[in-house]
């Protein structure tokens, strides 16, 4: 929940409505009740700032104006649109609303449809469209945008419209012709191609299907005039400029290159006229110098000799590679014979050699004692023998190699460091010993001796920075159902069709879930709690025979209160009995605190108050006397009451109570008593009880576990004993059992068992070093037909032994340590600033099931701060989160999307956004809106002057679907010239002076033209 300080509202913002209610406020006046009025969604209405999720904020509105800066993260345009001839995207476009011709016939004056004027003074306003099998297009300068009667509208001089629009060099323009252009009437969909002094609107973007038959999109700078000459900067499609009907792509100023999977670039063509080609093998610089070959070829361009100067390297030329033409043109005619000349001076060396042909391929034959037989040339093999290794070649084994002499021993290394561990103290040991090593409780070092002082080892790093505290955590709730048939899943809080939230003895289903509050998230499927009844099990061996029955007694005294005051073996006048149970004395005790107290006679009931006088009823019949009665207690020594008596005696054995009787005198008749033993029958002398016992022994000495080192290796030997004993009584004696068993078990899990063909009165047990197990557990069993039954069992765990505190916990299961490594399957680094029952951790936690998060342990990274999960990397779930800034220089973004899904990348790249886009460039903009279908681009004055939409519309019950294309010329603000397509009509329309010219295209109809809403002229559709 958050507050906005402005207005001290808590929550969130809405649209409301009046009910026509009066309600009560806090300060005791009756105002008008007020509600929200909003629906969310398409077809919703109002509006609403809400927090939607903690710390997420949505507003939903019907439309938004942003006069300065709105920063969209990703703009998604999720129709495909479709426009018959061409489309423009440039600063200005609307549809004319009226075209008028001033009185003087000087001026078109046209204002544009919704008052949204983007076009501007010395605008170029272009209008094109086909009606008829005819073309109506003008291409014409505003000369002002004037306000006339408050509405902006466009100035074009008439002498505008004259000449017409054709070809040059495959470039549209504007020619004299002996016909002029058409003139702006309604309707007329016009488009700003370029501005005669404003450089900033000299530029657009041009989508043409056919016009001259040449499809193509353009990009075009620098349009000052009414031709396309020279301003198209990039094409593609189309004729090339200057090729002569070559059609493909054309581009001024660009680079293009290419690259390989690895992003490596192979060819580059840049704006400043270098190229590259064959990953580096050729390039032609700028400046006309270049390279073939990677350099081997290269020259540059010599100014002053007006020529390439080339030069070569690594280039090896011989006579057999000359063409023979050139081996004849360097060759002489024959001389005449000359002079014997004098001894002349060493030549130069002579040109390398060309290259010989390959040589062959050593084959590695491996180890022989002598030559291999059938070799082959390239055949190489180590002589055994001799230690040599040789080469065959043309019939000949030649010496290779040969093994070297063995080299000198190297130098001892320095010897490794071997420490002590002192343990933790308070202060240095006494009488240290170089390498001894303890740990300072007071400050939480390590500390080691050097031989003459105590040197720091290891030292606490300092506590990090406070995190900042983490979000609630979810609730777990749970609740029940008492059905022995499995229940529907519950739903809502979880106390409805049977479920609730006691946990009593009845229960045997539970649901649970972890959620925010008990009202939301679902529960998980029934779990069975309590399980059905098993099957009767096996007769167990019997059991030892018990000890000797004891002879108990029962008790009972009366008393005058609760705390037995007045004890008396007589009932009479006293309220209370008490009753003391299985004593082993016969003799009654005395003593008040040995019984147990109750009433067994009522209270007197207190007198009720005077009630108002009556009026007299009709006499009832008289009615019974009241009677007082009376519990008897006699004791005898037979079943049957005989010779019964008050007072019980050491040899009593049966007592009888007779309730509810009307005298106080006890009766002397058996008969009218209910007789029940006081006193057990004793019971026969028993048998002394026979039991077994497992004993562990290792190197002859009696053991209650293994010990073991760190690694889980016992250091006592690699076997232990376990041995059956038989005991009755004091008799102890060895015992051989039909079967012996031994399971090794890992965390309580069986990892294997042996089960001996022979069976004796020991067992040994091997403690192998390569199995993983904790404990060791044994069972010994005796044959019952046709099964063996376990008479008894022991269990025997390994323990580490002479390892220090600090070490404990270490083992081979938990940590690995090495000279430049250590292995561990969970490790903590960071701070604790909780407790321990209750730690706050703020730190890193990584390893093997190293964290719960949802009841679900997980293996990876985590990162915390104080106890919430920052950052995870998950790879057995292929988790992987952040919570926080990300900055990335570069990468590949998949599945990526915002909180409330109105942005998405796709995992083929595809990128969704959902909801209304605007984008601002120097004050103009362009509108993207899914709910009005529609595309618009507006002036920096807010005038819409470019709009592609369509709407829907319900036709004898079918939807149909109607595109629309609208573009506006204003001029100073004021429409002159539009044109507007939709599906089936074309319209066009211009102001000259203070008249207004248009035209309708329908194909069904034919072409019409207006003048000031007047028909000037039609033409059929025949």
């Amino acid at each position: 929940m958050a507050i906005l300080s402005t207005a001290k509202i808590v929550g969130m913002l809405a649209s409301a409505k009046k009910t026509g209610k009066q309600i009560l406020n806090a300060a005791g006046e009756y105002v008008v009740e007020v509600v929200e009025d909003f629906m969310s969604g398409f077809a919703g209405h109002g509006w609403k700032i809400w927090e939607y999720v903690s710390g997420k904020w949505k507003l939903e509105i019907d439309s938004i104006v942003v006069r300065e800066t709105m920063t969209v993260f990703e703009l998604l345009i999720q129709k495909i649109r479709a426009v018959k001839g061409a489309l423009g995207i440039t600063q200005a476009n609307g549809k004319i609303k009226s075209a008028i011709l001033d009185d003087a016939k000087q001026n078109w004056f046209i204002t544009i449809e919704e008052d949204e004027m983007s076009f501007v003074a010395h605008d170029i306003l272009r209008c094109q469209n086909w009606q008829n099998g005819t073309l109506k297009g003008y291409w014409v300068e505003i000369s002002e945008i004037r306000k006339i009667d408050g509405v902006d509208t466009i100035v074009i001089p008439v002498s505008e419209f004259s000449g017409s629009i054709d070809y040059i060099d495959g470039m549209e323009a504007v020619v004299s012709g002996l016909s002029d252009m058409s003139i702006p009437t309604e309707g007329d969909e016009i488009i700003q191609f370029g501005n005669t002094i404003n450089i900033n609107r000299q530029s657009a973007i041009y989508l043409h299907a056919d016009e001259g038959g040449q499809p193509a999109i353009d990009i075009l700078f620098g349009i000052n005039s009414k031709s396309f000459a020279g301003c198209v900067k990039m094409r593609i499609g189309g004729d090339i400029p200057g090729a002569n009907g070559l059609k493909g792509f054309y581009c001024e100023n660009g680079l293009i290159k290419g690259t390989d999977s690895s992003g490596h670039t192979v060819y580059c063509i840049y704006p400043d006229g270098t190229a590259e080609f064959g990953d580096g093998s050729a390039k032609f610089a700028a400046d006309r110098s270049g390279k073939l070959a990677g350099g081997a070829i290269s020259w540059v361009w010599d100014a002053d000799k007006n020529k390439f100067v080339c030069t070569m390297g690594d280039v090896i030329l011989g006579w057999d590679n000359l063409d023979p033409e050139v081996k004849e043109n360097l060759k002489g005619e024959k001389g005449d014979k000359g002079d014997t000349g004098e001894k002349g001076s060493d030549g130069l060396n002579g040109a390398d050699g060309i290259n010989g042909k390959d040589g062959t391929s050593i084959v590695w034959k491996g180890s022989y004692v002598s030559h291999p037989s059938n070799p082959q040339n390239g055949w190489a093999y180590k002589n055994t023998t001799d230690g040599k290794s040789y080469v065959y070649q043309d019939g000949i084994w030649y010496q290779m190699t040969v093994d070297g002499v063995d080299g000198a021993n190297g130098v001892d290394g320095t010897d490794g460091l071997d420490i002590v561990w002192k343990g933790d103290l308070s202060t240095p040991p006494a009488n240290p010993v170089k390498n001894w090593v303890y740990r300072d409780t007071d400050n939480g070092r390590v500390y080691i001796y050097n031989g003459t002082a105590w040197a720091l080892m290891v030292a606490d790093g300092t506590d990090g920075a406070d995190g900042t505290n983490g979000t609630d955590g979810m609730s777990v709730y749970i609740t029940y159902h008492d059905s022995e048939s499995q229940p529907e899943k519950p739903t809502g809080n979880g106390t409805s069709n049977g479920w609730h939230t006691n946990a009593t003895s009845t229960v045997v289903w539970m649901s649970q879930k972890v959620t925010e509050n008990v009202s939301s998230g679902s529960w998980g499927t029934p779990i069975k709690i309590k399980g059905n009844k098993g099957d009767t099990g096996p007769q167990g061996v019997p059991g030892a025979p018990g000890k000797d029955g004891k002879v108990y007694y029962t008790w009972i005294k009366y008393a005058d209160d609760a705390q037995g005051n007045g004890i008396s073996n007589d009932p009479a006048g006293k309220s209370f009995i008490g009753l003391a149970y299985n004593k082993e004395a016969e003799t009654e005790s005395n003593t008040a605190s040995d019984y147990s107290w109750s009433r067994f006679r009522g209270f007197d009931g207190s007198d009720g108050k005077d009630g108002k006088d009556g009026t007299d009823g009709v006499p009832g019949p008289a009615g019974e006397d009241g009677k007082t009665t009376y519990t008897w207690i006699a004791y005898s020594d037979n079943a049957d009451g005989s010779g019964m008596y008050q007072v019980p005696t050491d040899t009593t054995k049966y007592i009888g109570i007779a309730v509810n009787k009307d005298t106080a005198t006890e009766s002397t008749d058996p008969a009218d008593y209910t007789w029940s033993r006081f006193r057990g029958e004793d019971g026969a002398d028993g048998q002394d009880a026979v039991m077994f016992a497992i004993e562990f022994y290792m190197n002859g000495v009696q053991v209650q576990n293994i010990p073991c080192d760190i690694h889980g290796t016992s250091i006592s030997g690699n076997i232990v004993i376990a041995k059956l004993y038989r005991i009755s009584g004091s008799s102890k004696e060895d015992y051989t059992p039909d079967r012996w068993r031994v399971s090794y078990l890992k965390e309580g899990v069986e990892v294997l068992s042996i089960q001996p063909l022979e069976s004796l009165n020991f067992i040994n047990i091997s403690l192998d070093k390569s199995l993983e197990y904790d404990s060791i557990a044994v069972m010994v069993y005796e044959q019952s037909i046709p099964d063996y039954v376990l008479i008894t069992e022991a269990s025997i765990s390994k323990v580490m032994a002479n390892v220090p505190d600090w070490l404990i916990g270490w083992d081979t299961n938990k940590v690995q340590i090495g000279s430049e490594y250590m292995i561990s399957p969970k490790l903590f680094t960071g701070k604790n600033t909780g407790t321990a029952e209750e730690p706050i951790l703020t730190g890193i936690v990584q390893g093997d099931k190293c964290i719960t998060i949802d009841g679900v342990e997980r293996s990876g990274i985590f990162a915390l701060v104080d106890n919430e999960i920052m950052f995870e990397l998950d790879p057995e779930n292929g988790k992987y989160k952040f919570n926080g800034e990300v900055n990335a220089t570069s990468g590949v973004f998949k599945n990526i999307k915002s909180p409330n899904d109105s942005f998405r990348i796709k995992e083929n790249g595809e990128i969704e956004i959902v909801g209304k886009i605007s984008t601002s460039s120097n004050g103009t903009r362009i509108e993207i809106d899914p709910v009005t279908n529609s595309l618009k681009m507006y002036t920096q004055d807010g005038i819409e002057v470019g709009n592609l939409s369509f709407f829907e519309s319900e036709w004898n019950g079918v939807i149909n679907y109607l595109p629309r294309l609208r573009l506006r010329r204003y001029v100073d603000n004021v429409l002159y010239n539009e044109t507007s397509i939709d599906s089936g009509t074309i319209f066009c329309s211009q102001k000259v002076g203070s008249d207004d010219y248009s035209c309708y295209l329908i194909p069904s109809n034919g072409l019409t033209f207006y003048k000031n809403n007047e028909q000037t002229k039609h033409y059929s559709k025949a």
